[in-house]
C-alpha cells in the first residue's frame, strides 16, 4: 500500500517536537499532523500497524482537510492490514465524501477492490456442485 502522507505539501521537513505527548488530546498544527501521518507510515512500512493506527488517528479532526483526509486513509490501511476489512472500508469511504483532496482517488481505488474482495469472498463461500470440481451453480441477481 502506499503512504497516506503522499500529496501532502509542507515547506521544509516537519518533524514531532520532542515534548510532544501522544496520548494529549486536542487539535495539532499542521507541521506536527503531517510529520505524525509520516512516522505513522514508517511504521505500516515496518509492519506495526497497530501503531501506526493509533498516530493516524491522533491527527483526526485537524482543520485541514488534505491531513484528516491522510489520516483517515492511513486508518483504513492499519484496519485493512490488522485484518478489520469493514472498519477500513468505513475509512475509506469517510475519506470519499470529502471535499476533493490529496487521498481521494487512492481512497476510491481501495473501496473497489474491498467492494471486489467482498464479492470474490462470498463466491468462494458457495458450495461446488461436486467434489470432482465441477463449477457451483449460477447464482441469481
Amino acid at each position: 500500500m502506499d503512504r497516506a502522507s503522499e500529496g501532502l505539501r509542507f515547506e521544509g521537513s516537519p518533524t514531532i517536537p520532542a515534548d510532544f505527548d501522544p496520548s494529549a488530546r486536542g487539535p495539532l498544527d499542521r507541521p506536527t499532523a503531517i510529520a505524525l501521518i509520516r512516522r505513522a507510515d514508517e511504521l505500516m512500512e515496518a509492519g506495526e500497524p497497530e501503531h501506526a493506527l493509533a498516530l493516524y488517528g491522533r491527527t483526526l479532526g485537524a482543520s485541514d482537510r488534505d491531513v484528516s483526509a491522510a489520516a483517515l486513509y492511513g486508518m483504513g490501511n492499519a484496519l485493512y492490514r490488522l485484518d478489520r476489512e469493514a472498519d477500513a472500508l468505513a475509512a475509506w469511504e469517510q475519506v470519499t465524501a470529502l471535499p476533493e483532496t490529496p487521498a481521494t482517488y487512492r481512497a476510491w481505488r481501495q473501496v473497489a477492490a474491498a467492494r471486489v474482495r467482498a464479492k470474490d469472498i462470498q463466491a468462494r463461500s458457495t458450495p461446488t456442485a461436486s467434489a470432482n470440481g465441477a463449477p457451483p451453480p449460477p447464482t441469481r441477481r
